[in-house]
C-alpha cells in the first residue's frame, strides 16, 4: 500500500527499517500528520499484526484530521474494533462503495 486518504489528505504508508520511537518508547508504528506519513516497523513480520498496527495509526490520523483529542486507550480500542469490522465486512463494503 503506497497511500491512503484520511480526510482530504493523502498519507504515505511506509515500512520503516529504522527503530521507531515515540516519547522515548519503542513504537511499532507512527502516524506523522505533519508530513502525512504512516510508518510501520518492518521488524513486524506477521501480516496480521502489520494490519492491526496500520489500523491503529490510521485511527490516530483520523482523530488528528477531525481535531479530536486523542489518548492511546481510545485509539487502541477503536482500532481493534475497526480492524475486525473491516476483516468481516470488506467485501460488502467494497460492493457498496464501488462506482459500478
Amino acid at each position: 500500500m503506497d497511500k491512503i486518504k484520511i480526510g482530504h489528505h493523502n498519507y504515505a504508508v511506509l515500512l520503516n527499517a529504522k527503530s521507531l520511537e515515540y516519547e522515548g518508547d519503542i513504537a511499532r508504528g507512527l502516524c506523522l500528520p505533519e508530513t502525512k506519513e504512516i510508518l510501520v516497523s518492518e521488524k513486524i513480520t506477521n501480516e496480521g499484526m502489520q494490519k492491526e498496527i496500520l489500523m491503529h495509526e490510521i485511527v490516530h490520523g483520523i482523530f488528528h484530521e477531525a481535531s479530536v483529542e486523542q489518548n492511546e486507550e481510545h485509539v487502541e480500542r477503536i482500532s481493534k474494533v475497526m480492524h475486525g469490522f473491516l476483516q468481516d465486512n470488506i467485501n460488502a463494503l467494497s460492493k457498496m462503495y464501488s462506482n459500478k
